[in-house]
């Protein structure tokens, strides 16, 4: 992970320089996806984690009148995701399975996300199951 800390810098300063120059972008939540990713990838789970919850929440701050971007909803389910996965690889076994429970209820998932569920649920049960094992 620690290998990867100057290319992931460098992945975090050009998401900001698209963020800051393109505000208005439909790329922006990629580009905050993205930090978040980079920010897994250089161990800070919990600066993942801060950059991952603001996607989700992305369309929330949104009116209650507004149309939902489907792509939008994708991508802030695709953060939930990766929070999931953070939560796995901090330990966090009992937010991950609460998490896995939320986002397995959604109907709005596509084919994409629901393969990226399922790999993660495999993941969650082996970590219950050692979490277990431990005690």
């Amino acid at each position: 992970l620690k290998g990867n800390a100057s290319k992931m810098d460098e992945v975090l300063k050009k998401c900001s320089f698209v963020i800051d120059k393109h505000s208005k972008s439909k790329w922006v939540d990629d580009c905050y996806l993205l930090m978040g990713d980079a920010q897994l990838y250089k161990g800070d789970f919990y600066a993942a984690v801060e950059v991952y919850e603001y996607v989700a929440g992305m369309n929330n701050s949104k009116s209650a009148t507004s149309v939902v971007d489907p792509k939008a909803q994708i991508t802030a389910y695709q953060a939930q995701i990766n929070i999931l996965t953070t939560d796995l690889l901090m330990g966090k076994i009992d937010d991950a399975e609460a998490l896995y429970t939320k986002l397995v209820q959604k109907k709005e998932l596509d084919k994409k996300l629901l393969t990226m569920l399922k790999d993660k649920q495999e993941k969650l049960k082996v970590w219950l199951l050692l979490n277990r094992m431990k005690n």
